[in-house]
């Protein structure tokens, strides 16, 4: 039970990661095109 925890536990970290990682390049995606329509 205690070592099921612990593995969701590191899932739901892994998942915020992740989460962090596609909003970086997100923003990295998205400020080249932003700058570019303002031209």
């Amino acid at each position: 039970m205690i070592h099921q925890l612990s593995m969701h536990r590191k899932h739901i970290m892994f998942r915020a990661n992740d989460y962090a990682a596609l909003q970086t390049n997100g923003s990295i995606i998205l400020s080249p095109k932003s700058e570019y329509g303002h031209i």
